[in-house]
């Protein structure tokens, strides 16, 4: 794939020949073309296709060594980057040292050329050396790069280094050599020794940069010892270091595994401290203070595909089931300390690591019966690779961890080795009990290498694999079970149940966009294979907060969906396709499982129901597969729909927003708007005990008469800092960069976001919703806040709107006021000092806002490149006289003309803008922004009671996705697809009532109106036909021949009493029948479970709440007209009770009821009653 346009920006790579083992290294020889004094650099091409950072660059292609700058461009034929580290650069880099290197002759000299064959074979063998699994690398080409005496003036110390690039058909490689690292700081920046990527912030820097850059010379980073070398692979990002280091007080661990699967399996190479062969290492995974796994290293067995002993040792991953970020440490028992790295533990189907492709559309894979299903991976496997078929499930399990894994294998065969497979005619074997609860998983290939390597497909049901197994059972349609089983009344589902049926969701897309305190853009959707906004018709949706009390095993949440055009709430639907049973899901619902999971804290164990991803695959996805995909006879909506039900909006209970837009125009929780004249880092909000969150104010170049935000800080109770950061980015590139710091030890990273994907760590969750629109939602127990961030058009700055939750009403503080009722004293200080409006901008600032300025670095949030006390100094000076006098203006006395009429239209806070920053562009968004975040702000302020009836309470009721449920509204009761209504269509009305709210007219729930599945035989209960009709139509025939008898003997006793006997009296050896005649009535129940009884008759259907099974009612009526005839011939036969008055008759009841009032009389008369259950 030829480069245009991304480049790589890479870091200092350096190679040289050494002389001996523990000295320093020379240069490689020749060093090629010399460079002019006079010119900045050179352009050079590599002879072969090459691959850095994973874009391949074609053989010729211009690529540039600066000579002044001390680095190496990709894919330019020049170098105008500037040295400012907050600014993407348009290409890729290797950053040997910036040596600001001046036109004069004492300036050094610099050389340029390729690699002889000779020198090829002595640069391949030391790769060989210092890269597992890499014994077979062969170079085909490469350059050198050097920079000799260097210095930027006469007076100063002199810098020797050199890098070598090499490559084979696959893989690239950088070699350094430090020869004299005397750099000393110029024009502020610290020096970088290291690599960066184009069009992205990702940077990896040496063991020493910046400060400790002049070690590099004295440390070794290959295996044989030698001072000054060090060694990575560069075609893959990041880049990948190799060897070991010689030094004791660095801690920097490299890891070929930086991103990997929650599900762990993968082994990680790792290259850190240099150890003596037979040394016993330890290797510890944690995250969060809990450890998820340690274990012994994997040392290099010398074997063919391992040569560098001592240099290497490999740490397996271990399943995490949480996401964010983990630490990765190894300890020498030799060595004091432990080297550590940081892994990002991600989606299973989002870890780089190694792959299997499911070929073909994925929803060939969602279907229980398809051919064709191909796979593709990597032909480059060791030995002889296996097949795994994992699946996943939860049943059962009281927690989670690398012990009770939820994880099974299901089947082992031996997977091709020319990288392609058809796994079509898998099936889980029979003698395999996890067959019948294991439903969903990955597939896994294993290869023979040493240590192994595990590639993995994405998570997917495996109704394809099982199917198979079920049909060899005779039961075809297995799943209408497992569907049915959503209804079961244990105590676990019942609590679940009940916080589901709790849940809400605001009332209208746009206040739905303001409440970013517990509501985020929904990115993860297993039953849309496309995606989450693939639901046709187009809807925009909102995952809320988990619901996640401590004992709970489950992580109830909403999603909510919206008309994407209109705005209003779509109520859960389930439209099908024309193929009949492929339902798509569309609208509101609830969840049981969050998508991303709850993690616990510290050491507690995590609960089923709470697993990252997977929890919602197994506990709601597979349940929609279960119900929706492969049934069509109407469990989805009887079952699924009933228990996933929308969302109430009627029960909704808003939150609060305030903004900052422009030249900054705050506005707080309460609505009232000011004009914020600071300049440095200021506390935005703050609570006592959980949050924090500071801004940064600086001046908006080149107008000096503008402050603008320009990054935001924030802090969940004593967990780690983050600060999101705006810059300027290439098309294509995200607005802003996200920093980590470590409270503990300072330590500072760059974390890397991907659009639609949250990071989520310690109560915060970072949302990159777009390229130019950022959230941060900080969560504690019930309390929450959001911080939706809108990185301004071609300028460096953001406007900001901060939404609170309810349960932060009088508790916040900060520039951003607090909510109250008491709006005369919403100005609250960081203090917790209250002060009065000021409507004078300078007055206020210096009696409000300026103590809300943060005063000493410990208190700062921020991230600082350098001295952290000097940078924060520099930040935070006093207030700056050409503030103070900027202009102030109201909405009574603007008076709008020309150009500010057009852009501003009368907005005050534009015209303000464009008065002060003469720039028409920032005055429009101001404009944009202020009118967005006043209607959010209205929006989040309003009360949703009285303005939204909630979907009729009717089992399997649909409604059109274009309706909203306002007042006025009529609906016409109708049951989805599949399913017959009780009794004719009803429309209700959506109705004031007089004490405010709205309910519906005529109550669904009083109509009688229901909707059940179909009267037609169900397919799972069909064996059970023929054994019931064995059984009732012998029994009929019986009845009836007795029937006959009884007429027939009836009728010769009265011929025979009119004849004679007992002298013409009536035949006194015949009593009456006692009215308290026993009586059996038979009632059928089915399980508690509620799963379908396969004892139960196929024309009934099972009750989702109480698992009682009963007829429909015109079955009901039926039988009973029968059962009254069938009474009827009895009691004209040969019935005693004939001569009784009516009212000592006891009724016969329906089928399968029971009326207390019957039983009461049949006791009063002695009745015997038994119950059959």
């Amino acid at each position: 794939m030829p480069n245009s346009g991304i480049g790589l920006v890479a870091a200092v790579l350096i190679f040289a020949l050494v002389a001996n083992c523990h000295g320093s290294p020379t240069l490689l020889q020749p060093l090629g073309k010399s460079i002019p004094h006079e010119d900045s650099g050179v352009a050079f091409t590599f002879e072969r296709e090459v691959t850095i950072f994973g874009t391949a660059y074609p053989a010729n292609t211009q690529h540039y060594m600066s000579r002044r700058n001390g680095r190496i461009t990709f894919g330019s034929s020049s170098d105008t980057s500037t040295l400012n580290p907050s600014e993407i650069r348009p290409h890729s880099m290797l950053h040997l040292a910036e040596l600001f290197i001046q036109d004069f002759p004492e300036a050094g000299n610099t050389h340029q050329g390729r690699l002889s064959r000779d020198d090829l074979r002595e640069v391949e063998a030391i790769v060989r050396e210092n890269f597992w699994n890499n014994a077979g690398f062969s170079a085909i080409g490469g350059n050198t790069f050097t920079w000799q005496n260097q210095r930027s003036s006469a007076r100063l110390p002199e810098n020797t280094v050199q890098a070598v690039v090499v490559f084979d058909e696959s893989s690239t490689y950088v070699l350094y050599n430090y020869l004299a690292m005397n750099f000393i700081e110029a024009r502020g920046y610290k020096l970088l020794s290291g690599f960066s990527r184009a069009n992205s912030y990702d940077t990896v820097q040496l063991p020493f940069s910046g400060d400790t850059a002049p070690r590099l010379p004295q440390v070794s980073g290959i295996g044989n010892r030698t001072l000054g070398r060090y060694v990575y692979r560069i075609d893959m990002w990041p880049p990948k270091r190799g060897g070991c280091l010689t030094d004791d007080g660095d801690s920097v661990l490299s890891s070929t595994v930086v991103r990997d699967s929650i599900l762990g399996g993968n082994i990680a190479i790792v290259s850190g401290r240099c150890h003596e062969p037979g040394n016993s290492g330890t290797c510890t995974v944690t995250m969060g203070g809990a450890t998820l796994g340690e274990s012994s290293t994997i040392e290099c067995s010398g074997s063919a595909n391992c040569t560098g002993a001592g240099v290497f040792l490999a740490c397996p991953i271990p399943p995490a089931f949480r996401q964010g970020q983990a630490r990765l440490s190894l300890a020498i028992n030799t060595i004091p300390g432990a080297f550590s790295t940081n892994i990002s533990l991600v989606s299973p189907d989002e870890s780089v690591s190694g792959k299997i492709e499911l070929a073909g559309e994925f929803e060939n894979w969602m279907k229980l019966s398809s051919q064709g299903l191909q796979i593709t991976y990597d032909s480059t496997l060791r030995g002889i690779p296996t097949l795994r078929v994992v699946g996943y499930s939860e049943a059962g399990l009281t927690q989670i961890d690398s012990t009770n894994t939820p994880m099974k294998t299901l089947l082992e065969v031996t997977a091709e080795n020319d990288g392609q497979m058809d796994v079509s005619e898998l099936s889980c074997p029979s003698e395999t009990p996890e067959c019948e609860t294991h439903h969903i998983g990955f597939l896994e290939i294993v290869d023979g290498g040493y240590p192994p390597r595990y590639l993995r497909s994405r998570i997917m049901p495996l109704g394809w694999f099982v199917h198979k197994y079920y049909t060899k059972k005779q039961q075809p349609e297995w799943y209408r079970q497992k569907c049915s089983a959503l209804s079961a009344t244990d105590e676990v589902t019942q609590q679940t149940r009940e916080k589901l049926q709790a849940l809400t969701c605001p009332g209208n897309l746009l206040q739905a966009r303001a409440e970013s305190s517990r509501y985020l853009r929904l990115s993860y959707c297993p039953d849309l294979p496309l995606g989450c906004s693939s639901a046709t018709p187009s809807q925009t949706c909102f995952v809320s907060r988990a619901v996640a009390e401590a004992d709970l095993r489950s992580a109830p949440a909403s999603i909510c969906c919206y008309d994407a055009t209109a705005g209003h709430l779509i109520y859960q639907d389930f439209i099908g396709a024309q193929s009949g049973n492929d339902w798509s899901q569309h609208g509101s619902r609830a969840i049981r499982s969050h998508p991303e999971g709850v993690a616990p804290g510290g050491n507690n164990a995590l609960l089923p129901g709470r697993v990252a991803f997977m929890s919602h695959w197994y506990w709601d996805a597979l349940q929609f597969f279960y119900c929706c995909r492969w049934s069509n006879v109407g469990d989805c909506p009887f079952y699924f729909m009933n228990e996933r039900p929308t969302p109430k909006v009627s029960t909704f209970v808003a939150g609060r927003g305030g903004g900052i837009v422009g030249d900054p125009h705050l506005t707080s929780f309460n609505g009232r708007p000011y004009l914020f004249n600071g300049i440095g880092e200021y506390w935005l909000q703050r609570t006592d005990d959980n949050f924090q969150v500071q801004g940064r104010f600086l001046r908006l170049q080149p107008n000096d008469n503008a402050t603008v935000l320009v990054a935001v800080a924030v802090r969940v109770r004593t967990g780690a800092t983050f600060q999101v950061s705006v810059v300027t980015a290439a098309n294509g590139s995200p607005r802003f960069r996200l920093y980590r710091r470590e409270p503990d030890t300072g330590y500072q990273t760059e974390i890397s976001l991907t659009v639609g994907r949250p990071y989520i760590e310690g109560g915060v969750t970072v949302l990159l919703a777009s390229l130019d629109n950022i959230v941060v939602q900080l969560s504690s127990n019930d309390q929450s806040m959001g911080i939706d961030l809108y990185a301004a058009d071609g300028m460096d700055y953001m406007n900001a709107f901060v939404a609170l939750s309810a349960s932060l009403k009088g508790l916040t503080r900060g520039l951003l006021g607090q909510w109250t009722d008491d709006v005369d004293n919403e100005f609250v200080d960081v203090n917790g000092d209250k002060i009065a409006f000021r409507p004078n901008a300078t007055e206020f600032h210096y009696q409000f806002c300026k103590k809300n300025q943060l005063t000493t670095v410990d208190a700062s949030l921020f991230v600082y490149e350098g001295s952290r006390n000097n940078i924060f100094l520099r930040y935070n000076r006093d207030f700056v006289e050409p503030y103070e006098r900027k202009a102030v203006f109201s909405a009574d006395n603007i008076n709008p003309h020309g150009e500010e009429q057009s852009t501003c239209q009368s907005n005050a806070d534009c015209i303000f803008d464009l008065r002060v920053m003469q720039n028409t562009n920032i005055a429009r968004q101001t404009r944009e922004k202020s009118e967005e975040f006043g209607s959010m702000q209205a929006s989040a302020n309003e009360t949703v009671v009285g303005r939204y009836c909630d979907k009729p309470a009717v089992r399997g009721l649909t409604l059109p996705a274009d309706i909203a449920l306002t007042e006025g509204a009529r609906v016409q009761l109708s049951c989805a697809p599949t399913l017959h209504a009780t009794r004719a269509q009803e429309t209700v009305e959506c109705t004031r009532q007089t004490d405010g709210t709205l309910r519906w007219q005529p109550d669904p729930s009083e109509l009688g109106f229901d909707c059940q599945i179909g009267s037609g035989p169900e397919p799972a209960n069909q064996a059970n036909v023929g054994l019931i009709v064995g059984i009732t139509v012998p029994l009929a025939l019986l009845l009836i021949i007795g029937v006959i008898v009884i007429i027939f003997l009836v009728m010769r006793r009265k011929s025979t009493g009119q004849t004679g006997g007992g002298k013409g009296k009536p035949n006194s050896s015949r009593q009456p029948q006692s009215v308290g005649a026993s009586r059996t009535t038979i009632v059928s129940e089915g399980s508690t479970g509620g799963g379908i009884d396969n004892q139960g008759q196929s024309n009934r259907r099972v009750d989702g709440s109480t698992g009682r099974q009963y007829e429909t009612r015109q079955q009901q009526q039926q039988q009973q007209q029968q059962q009254q005839q069938q009474q009827q011939q009895m009691d004209q036969a040969d019935d005693p009770r004939r001569s009784y008055d009516s009212d000592q008759m006891v009724p016969m009841e329906p089928a399968g009821s029971f009326n207390p009032e019957y039983a009461s009389i049949g006791n009063q008369k002695g009745q015997s009653r038994s119950e059959v259950v």
